[in-house]
């Protein structure tokens, strides 16, 4: 079984595993966060195979993926007003991570580099300058979010273990 195959049907399984336990009763998960959960998986993925491989196309998509499951995760888990403020500084910390991600890579693609930076500093530009951000409150959520991520952890060692089988 090749790679891409595994990790379809472990997302496949997990969905279908996810809506079983939602209509029994046994958990209660919205849809952003099973959308949030599969685009950590696929990102993981993608990820993981690319950044072995040296494809540094997979590699961004893979990053930019995972941190947009991430992104998923959060707002189904917190309470956030103004979601459509996220747009600007989450795309551009998403973007600038996964140029940063093919840059350390293949740290010959200066390019890479270059956009991640500029990509991240127009994100926390737009954290900073257009939002009422408060350090303690930051921190705070932090702290809470690190606490909610356990199962991205299971999700991240069931991915290698299922890429590191076919080698």
């Amino acid at each position: 079984m090749n790679k891409s195959r595994n990790i379809s049907l472990f997302l496949l399984g997990f969905i279908i595993v996810c809506l079983l336990l939602y209509i029994t009763g046994v958990v209660t998960i919205g849809m952003e966060e099973l959308i949030g959960y599969s685009f950590i998986i696929i990102g993981l993925a993608l990820f993981y195979s690319g950044y072995q491989s040296s494809v540094s196309l997979q590699t961004f998509f893979g990053s930019a993926f995972f941190l947009t499951g991430i992104l998923f995760f959060i707002i189904s888990g917190f309470p956030i007003v103004h979601r459509d403020n996220l747009l600007l500084p989450t795309s551009g910390l998403i973007i600038g991570i996964s140029f940063l991600m093919v840059f350390f890579q293949n740290n010959k693609f200066i390019l890479a580099f270059v956009l991640g930076i500029i990509s991240i500093l127009i994100g926390l530009y737009d954290v900073i300058f257009n939002s009422a951000f408060n350090f303690s409150r930051f921190m705070n959520s932090v702290t809470n979010t690190a606490t909610s991520f356990w199962p991205i952890v299971i999700i991240f060692v069931l991915v290698i273990l299922l890429i590191g089988r076919d080698k």
